[in-house]
């Protein structure tokens, strides 16, 4: 394809992209003194959206835009469903820009936080709440109200993670999206994510299925549980399609690899996840159900009061106490209400938990160690102070 025929191509997608008010040329300024984030299908440099200069990350697609009508539509069409999505768990798309390297760049939110396969590195870090945040953000991926839509490439490190702590997904559809619309090389279309695929798609070459996406949600888990990815000790990729297609999934890692968290019962949802057949995997809806059962057990309640806000304050000379009333919640399941009800407050579950245990200081000022949280009424004070380079707000929180 000649360079005429690829500006062209740009020309044509920029025009229409306008008529779609998704076209962002003229309003993204890319930073160039920053080395990009180099991915298998983009090149992702942050940027600036104006006019309100909101920080966003400029994804270059690396290949060049095939030059049918046919590809350009396809583009269009999935951008403008990208910029319609609306969930806390799913990247926000603005549109595109056909201005940089004679490329397609997709314009995002940028996520200062990283990958969440990075973010688990620190062993800290409890990858359970992020992996319910990820599930529910598959739910209304593949339950959308205009039709299914459907990840294609999940793994950690397509999960990105907001400031808050929150998981949120990231390049959804994009495999299928460049394949079927620009001119990739030959070594290109190598599968990058083997170790994440269910076994039919490996076998039978089929495209990105709900089933195909519980598959990889359970590789995933299994990914931020270790700290690694799945298969870790097959070398070869050959080694490891062999391993899927005849159906023997992961060994399960020992309890000190993932800090004693990767329990039975989310062993049993990997486990489920990685049934051969298809057919037989459940929906993810299920999976968002069977976790939540495991944060909050049938018949455990859990009732937010908020006094007198329930919003952190920006300063570290005040504090906000948010009190609520909890009948055998686990470690985890506090840590994932604070950054739901206190969204300012960085990165809760990265910051303050260790592997087993949770630093608090009661009302009479001594500091002390919940190993056990069940059916406890006790009070955290989580004083301000910079961990991980991160400055935290002070927040009291009271169980009582």
């Amino acid at each position: 394809m000649t360079e005429n025929s690829t500006v062209r191509g740009l020309r044509q997608l920029s025009e229409q992209a306008k008529k779609l008010h998704i076209n962002l040329n003229g309003l993204v300024d890319r930073e160039e003194s920053t080395p990009p984030i180099v991915g298998s299908k983009v090149l992702i440099y942050k940027g600036k959206l104006h006019p309100e200069y909101m920080r966003v990350a400029v994804k270059s697609i690396r290949f060049v835009l095939r030059g049918e009508r046919k590809a350009v539509k396809r583009v269009l069409r999935d951008i403008k469903l990208w910029t319609r999505l609306q969930h806390e768990n799913v990247v926000q798309v603005f549109g595109i820009a056909t201005e940089f390297d004679f490329a397609v760049s997709i314009v995002c939110q940028w996520m200062e936080l990283g990958n969440a396969h990075d973010y688990v590195q620190d062993k800290a870090i409890d990858p359970r709440s992020l992996l319910m945040g990820i599930a529910r953000g598959l739910d209304y991926l593949h339950n959308h109200k205009l039709g299914p839509i459907f990840h294609g490439e999940l793994k950690g490190r397509h999960v990105h993670i907001a400031e808050d702590g929150r998981p949120v997904l990231t390049d959804i559809g994009l495999s299928s999206f460049v394949e079927s619309s620009f001119v990739m090389m030959a070594t290109s279309s190598a599968a990058w994510s083997t170790r994440w695929m269910a076994p039919e798609i490996l076998e039978e070459f089929k495209g990105a299925s709900a089933e195909g996406d519980v598959w990889a949600f359970g590789m995933t888990a299994l990914e931020l549980f270790t700290r690694n990815p799945p298969f870790i000790d097959i070398t070869n990729t050959y080694g490891v399609i062999t391993r899927i297609i005849r159906g023997r999934p992961p060994e399960r890692p020992s309890p000190e690899t993932t800090c004693y968290r990767l329990t039975e019962e989310w062993w049993r949802i990997c486990g489920m996840c990685w049934r051969h057949r298809p057919s037989s995997r459940p929906r993810i809806s299920r999976i968002v159900e069977a976790i939540e059962n495991l944060m909050h057990p049938t018949g455990q309640t859990t009732q937010m009061l908020t006094s007198p806000s329930a919003v952190a304050p920006t300063g570290l000379g005040s504090t906000t106490r948010v009190y609520t009333t909890i009948i055998g919640v686990k470690l985890f399941d506090i840590l994932a209400m604070l950054r739901r009800h206190l969204p300012s407050v960085p990165s809760i579950s990265g910051i303050y938990e260790s592997p087993r245990q949770f630093i608090f200081l009661p009302p009479d000022g001594t500091p002390g160690v919940a190993t056990d949280l069940d059916h406890m009424q006790i009070t955290l004070t989580l004083t301000p102070k910079n961990i991980h380079g991160k400055q935290c707000t002070p927040v009291a929180w009271s169980s009582t």
